[in-house]
């Protein structure tokens, strides 16, 4: 759906140029009775229309796409927006909570009207969409907080795309309420990692957020960023490991506060929540190679 520097480390696909070029051999060998189905507000994607034999099918929120959305909007319940095609418009409303979910929605109902599904078909299977744990998932929080569980995978653009539902999704106490970002570092971006980490830092400051927790070595980068683009020293703190994270947001977290938790699922951000809630966690590790969940692992408590 779009193009953005993951997998770029060099044993993957060794920069942004790779991953273009990886992606775009998926267009070359469509046969020219195939079809194409292009985010067209990805400027890397737009650029790749002319390597395909295949017809073509734009998405995006310009009216210049086949299938196209305006009047988004996000609250806990999910997304919903109206999707023009041709001169039919259709209100849809999905439990992805995020404005980024639109262009996914986007290309699936031009997967769906392209394989013969109709309207009311495509409308009611948005409908019954709903988070993945650890994907955007909107969960009961500690201290009484309301968690955005984002803490799967990351990258700049997933990233970004978290923080602007942390800053669109309204405070249970209205002004009272806090936006706390706590970021953990993002994975296999090569040579690109410190630039998309300052890039985050320069980002975050742009949006209504109250407070930023970076963790990390590469998460230094993001909250000095943050600082020189106008947050408050008071407002970023810097942490080298989860542990020392939660302890500031013992502090930090109050009833009502909404709470954004991100970061590469090797940096397994999600021991912080496990440490806020009473659980016996030894392990400090920055990056563990262990893909399965924290819960589970026999080093949870000793540490690595």
């Amino acid at each position: 759906t779009g193009i953005n520097p993951t997998h770029s480390d060099p044993e993957l696909l060794g920069s942004l140029e790779g991953v273009i070029e990886e992606k775009r051999k998926l267009l070359q060998i469509l046969p020219k009775d195939g079809l194409a189905i292009l985010n067209w507000d990805d400027e890397n994607v737009r650029k790749m229309a002319r390597f395909t034999k295949a017809k073509v099918l734009k998405y995006g929120t310009s009216p210049k796409c086949d299938f196209w959305a305006d009047k988004i909007k996000v609250d806990f319940s999910g997304t919903s927006f109206l999707l023009h095609f041709k001169d039919k418009k259709f209100a849809i409303k999905t439990g992805l909570v995020g404005q980024h979910f639109v262009h996914e929605c986007l290309a699936a109902a031009a997967a769906g009207i392209n394989q013969g599904l109709t309207w009311a078909q495509i409308k009611n299977g948005l409908g019954k969409l709903k988070p993945l744990a650890g994907r955007l998932s909107i969960e009961k929080g500690p201290k009484g907080t309301v968690l955005i569980n984002d803490s799967l995978r990351a990258n700049r653009a997933s990233t970004i795309a978290g923080l602007q539902v942390l800053a669109d999704l309204p405070t249970l106490r209205a002004a009272q309420g806090r936006r706390i970002a706590v970021l953990g570092e993002m994975g296999e971006l090569g040579e690109l990692a410190q630039e998309e980490h300052r890039r985050v830092g320069k980002e975050v400051a742009g949006l209504k957020i109250d407070y930023l927790v970076s963790v990390g070595p590469l998460q230094k980068l993001t909250a000095v960023e943050a600082i020189k683009s106008g947050m408050k020293k008071n407002q970023v703190f810097w942490v080298e490991n989860v542990a020392q994270a939660a302890r500031i947001l013992e502090r930090l977290l109050s009833v009502g506060d909404l709470f954004y938790l991100k970061g590469s699922l090797l940096r397994h951000m999600e021991r912080i929540l496990l440490i806020l809630n009473g659980e016996e966690v030894g392990c400090k590790v920055t990056s563990c190679h262990f893909y399965h969940q924290c819960p589970s692992c026999p080093y949870l408590k000793m540490g690595l």
